[in-house]
């Protein structure tokens, strides 16, 4: 018979033992923060950040009523903005013009028409209403940049060249006379550094580049025709100023990183930051498929042949609301399903929070690309939407965050 020997201490010993591992496990957690290093929890994620359910709470829809009139039906709206007075611009490709709209979805007029002409639109890559309340449409059918009135007046108008700017995705204004764009260029030049990189600084007229940041090996390996198809598409990722006035960048493939650069004032360039670390929980963040017949939820890109991937995790926009707290929708892939969500951060970069998107219509799955978009904030933290899941619509709602 085996015979069980039990140890005992006295109760002095247990205390002071206790003491000893409170102190042991204090100073690892103390080195840990001094060395910068990662708390990471079971998941692999980073803490503290908090499951939850963000609803969102409509305020005004355009284009989900088919009993309108036909200024109320979207046929291919692509972006969306908002003025100082939260008038609504919508470009819809289907009319090839600028839809505006008052703050409560009242149609008012249609900036642009089809065509080459002054004023004439043939496709907006990108739209954007400045810090002077005029509207911005980049135009690389025409190869142009439009800047118009909101009352429809064309004001100024520039052209360019594809070996200078190249669809551009995304528009938005540093300081008073530059402007970044994102794209990348699709025939750059042998000795054009801006070939390696997604975001550029222009002061007006547009003819060349002051500045290129953010490497394109942020956005994924653009030896594969699939990835290099998607940065040339439509699918490019997006970008947002942070409360110091920092870039953030989120490739559309998103493998939970929000890339940050800063601007040296005294060189006037631009470098980068530690990335946000967000909620990814299947990387990476897509899976080349091969064969033909490709599956229902496949994407495929037809240039130089079909190359089709199913995208696990999509990045639907970044934006920094008024209490300098950072927001991420997100498309990702959530054990069986894909679940359109959003990662709130703090001003510092730290994961908050994240969760899915609840009171928006409902969509079947499997889907090979999300069936929203959010492509606007306003000064109230009011959210635009690209609604594609029946009528194409526009949704402007708000979220108690």
């Amino acid at each position: 018979m085996r015979h069980r020997h039990y140890f005992t201490f006295p109760l002095e010993t247990m205390k002071s033992l206790h003491l000893h591992m409170l102190l042991v496990l204090s100073t690892i957690v103390g080195v840990v923060g001094y060395l910068g290093l990662d708390v990471v929890s079971g998941d692999g994620r980073e803490g503290p950040d908090e499951m939850r359910t963000f609803v969102a709470e409509e305020i005004v829809s355009i284009g989900d009523d088919e009993t309108k009139t036909e200024e109320y039906l979207l046929g291919s709206p692509f972006h969306v903005a908002s003025d100082s007075a939260d008038r609504i611009y919508i470009f819809d490709r289907s009319v090839m013009g600028v839809r505006a709209y008052d703050a409560d979805g009242q149609y008012q007029q249609t900036i642009g028409r089809p065509g080459q002409g002054p004023g004439e639109l043939r496709d907006v890559a990108a739209m954007y209403i400045d810090q002077e309340q005029t509207l911005w449409t980049l135009d690389n059918f025409n190869f142009r940049i439009t800047r118009f009135s909101l009352e429809g007046e064309v004001l100024t108008t520039h052209s360019y060249t594809q070996d200078t700017i190249t669809w551009p995705r995304q528009m938005r204004q540093l300081g008073d006379e530059r402007y970044v764009l994102l794209y990348r260029l699709y025939r750059p030049r042998q000795d054009d550094l801006a070939e390696l990189h997604m975001l550029h600084v222009f002061e007006e007229p547009f003819e060349e580049a002051q500045q290129s940041f953010a490497s394109t090996t942020k956005f994924g390996d653009l030896d594969d025709p699939f990835v290099a198809n998607m940065l040339g598409s439509l699918t490019t990722g997006s970008f947002a100023f942070d409360a110091e006035g920092n870039v953030l960048v989120v490739p559309f493939l998103y493998e939970g990183k929000i890339f940050r650069y800063a601007h040296e004032a005294s060189t006037d360039t631009w470098h980068e930051m530690e990335p946000l670390k967000g909620h990814v929980k299947e990387a990476p963040a897509y899976t080349r498929v091969h064969n033909e017949p490709f599956p229902d939820e496949a994407r495929v890109l037809h240039s130089g042949g079909a190359h089709a991937g199913i995208v696990h995790n999509e990045s639907l926009g970044v934006f920094t609301i008024s209490d300098g707290r950072i927001v991420h929708f997100t498309f990702i892939r959530e054990d069986d399903q894909r679940v359109f969500g959003m990662e709130l951060y703090s001003p510092d970069g730290q994961l908050q929070a994240y969760g899915p998107v609840e009171g928006l219509p409902a969509f079947d799955l499997p889907v090979a690309s999300s069936p929203f978009n959010v492509t606007w904030k306003n000064e109230q933290d009011h959210f635009y939407l690209i609604d594609r899941t029946s009528f194409p619509a526009v949704r402007v709602v708000s979220f108690d965050l």
